[in-house]
């Protein structure tokens, strides 16, 4: 066993350097005592630390080009390009609602309205 107030052996339940008197281990125990200063219960949430992107992951150009494809048949791959696959669906079995939706598409695209599945615009 060791002593409480200076960490060394005991023998025959006294320190030999600071002469401190163990009778019952129980009582010479050291106590943990933790003050609270602060007025919250708990404990800061932590921050998360990683960034939300603004723009989407997907690029303009790409986008670009396979709206053109729709002029030859392959109409609504720039739709399941960036998730919007209901649309893409009705694009492909419409030709791009008669190329409207592709001429819509293809200006939205220059102005930079046209966004992915979840709202943002595509990267250029």
């Amino acid at each position: 066993m060791k002593c409480i107030n200076c960490g060394a052996e005991l023998e025959n339940q006294k320190c030999p350097y600071c002469g401190c008197v163990a009778d019952k281990p129980e009582q010479n125990a050291p106590v943990n005592i933790t003050f609270n200063l602060t007025r919250e219960t708990n404990p800061p949430a932590q921050k998360k630390s990683y960034r939300t992107r603004k723009t989407s992951s997907k690029n303009k150009g790409v986008a670009i080009f396979l709206t053109c494809l729709s002029f030859i048949g392959l109409g609504g791959l720039n739709r399941f390009y960036v998730g919007k696959t209901v649309s893409g669906i009705i694009y492909l079995l419409t030709f791009g609602l008669c190329w409207i939706g592709t001429i819509v598409d293809l200006i939205m695209l220059k102005n930079g309205t046209f966004t992915d599945s979840d709202g943002k615009p595509l990267l250029k």
